[in-house]
């Protein structure tokens, strides 16, 4: 059985990043918004800048204390958070530099992350663990010229996101912390808090909440194939993001006694905001119920009205031929699924058997993107 889950857990990496974006946006950055926002977001750590820059669109607004052309850019750079409703992060120069300095920044994963800056203000945007484009000193000083500045950087679409902000004492805003949960607090996350999410699913009207944790794999997939593309082509559906990173790594805490706060926490959250239900679901090792994520979630009037879940398939079988299937899926169509090829002697360390476990990941990966893209436009 160890052997099983060893080999599919390396399937599932495997696949969870095979997938390119298809989305043409001309190297601009898709910057989500967020309502009633009037300041830019401030990243007080490193940690907390790689948990930005690393895994999703985001636009970075390079300061530092007491510059003069700084304070002149803030101007205009409020002025249009205001106008556009746009998620702006901030981060000192002096943080960002550690970033720059890192070992991290020059092998691995994100070497050349974080490109060099010799002046602030300067502006970066990321995309998918990359960065877009650069631009050191003031942008132009005419607010005009700088709202065409900015349509070079960026592509703001009617995406917002519903995780709670706190407004700081000085002006500006930072990523609800963990502060409430005393054994929590010391974790580099995006928080627990659900304010502004429980807000949003009280309103009139229909709203979808996209469930979504930045560091996942099938998440990066749906973005690429499902999402993003939704988002570009209809741009009046308004659609709200919750990321769900303060759970997902309080979860995965080595700590015992975080990792099964971390668990329960989730499972409570999965419950309640209807990330599962009795024919599909996850058992944690508590004996849990809990949801996966991406899932998009439907809500009307502040009822549950259905949902979608984005890949996620497991517990792979033996059929009486030799073939392997899943028995754990969510859109119905993967129940077909099975393997071109049969596994003699079921012997699962064999070259037959990974050739099966990519095959059946391929053509259950092909369906969730059919399934979730109708779901889409079907529903929004």
């Amino acid at each position: 059985m160890k052997k099983m889950q060893s080999v599919v857990l390396i399937f599932t990496t495997l696949l969870s990043f095979s997938c390119s974006s298809k989305v043409n946006r001309e190297g601009k950055a898709l910057i989500r918004k967020v309502e009633n926002i009037d300041a830019t977001v401030m990243i007080r750590s490193v940690e907390e800048l790689n948990n930005v820059a690393r895994y999703d669109d985001a636009f970075l607004f390079v300061t530092l204390e007491g510059c003069q052309y700084c304070e002149q850019q803030r101007g205009n750079m409020y002025q249009y958070i205001q106008d556009n409703e746009a998620l702006i992060y901030e981060v000192d120069v002096h943080t960002y530099l550690d970033a720059y300095h890192a070992k991290e920044n020059s092998i691995g994963d994100y070497a050349y992350l974080y490109p060099k800056i010799d002046k602030a203000p300067s502006v970066i945007t990321f995309s998918e663990g990359k960065s877009l484009k650069a631009h050191q000193g003031i942008l132009s000083k005419d607010y005009n010229e700088f709202v065409k500045d900015m349509s070079s950087f960026v592509q703001p679409v009617n995406v917002y996101q519903v995780n709670d902000f706190s407004l700081g004492s000085d002006g500006r805003y930072y990523h609800d912390t963990p502060e409430s949960i005393e054994e929590a607090k010391e974790q580099d996350t995006i928080g627990f808090g659900t304010v502004a999410l429980d807000k949003q699913i009280a309103q009139k009207g229909k709203q979808a909440i996209y469930f979504t944790w930045n560091k996942c794999g099938d998440c990066k997939n749906y973005r690429n194939e499902v999402f993003n593309d939704f988002i570009l082509n209809d741009l009046k559906t308004r659609i709200y993001t919750y990321e769900v990173d303060g759970y997902y790594t309080l979860k995965r805490n080595p700590d015992l006694d975080l990792q099964e706060l971390g668990l329960n926490m989730w499972s409570q959250f999965s419950k309640k905001y209807h990330l599962y239900d009795e024919n599909f679901y996850n058992t944690d090792i508590l004996g849990n119920k809990a949801g996966f994520v991406p899932t998009v979630v439907l809500f009307e009037d502040g009822k549950f009205k259905g949902y979608d879940v984005f890949a996620n398939e497991g517990n792979i079988i033996f059929n009486e031929d030799n073939t392997i299937s899943f028995s754990r899926y969510f859109h119905s169509k993967v129940k077909d699924v099975k393997s071109k090829k049969s596994i003699p002697n079921r012997e699962q360390s064999s070259s037959d058997y990974i050739d099966a476990v990519r095959d059946i990941y391929d053509q259950a990966l092909k369906i969730d993107i059919e399934e979730s893209r109708k779901f889409l436009q079907e529903n929004l």
